[in-house]
């Protein structure tokens, strides 16, 4: 079985590349923004053929966030993304791509985002 996720593999990148300096596990801030990022896309993976009207409520929800470049918010998607060094364009189509095979499939088991940061960060 294909994985519907292949969209959002990440490109290979050495440990370096992606904690950066200093790491993001001495950063508290950063490792909230990162909580915040996967549970918006867990949101996606759980919910995407949700029978009930929260779990679509739910979805519509982080579509929203993902989908706003509204920067003037902490938490605003844009600005994870910003500060994470995470390219908000490359999660936004990796969504689109994943939701278009995701009509009228069953949802994934185990469903898993994995994040790609940009060589800035």
């Amino acid at each position: 079985m294909r994985d519907h996720l292949a969209d959002l593999e990440p490109e290979a990148l050495l440990p370096p590349q992606f904690f950066g300096s200093p790491p993001l596990t001495f950063q508290p801030e950063k490792r909230l923004m990162l909580a915040v990022l996967e549970q918006a896309l867990a949101t996606l993976g759980r919910c995407a053929h949700a029978p009930g009207g929260h779990g679509r409520h739910l979805v519509r929800e982080v579509e929203r966030w993902v989908a706003s470049t509204d920067t003037r918010w902490p938490f605003a998607f844009q600005n994870i993304c910003d500060t994470l060094g995470v390219d908000a364009g490359y999660i936004r189509a990796g969504i689109v791509r994943w939701r278009r095979r995701q009509d009228g499939a069953p949802p994934s088991a185990d469903p898993r985002f994995r994040v790609r940061r940009t060589a800035s960060g």
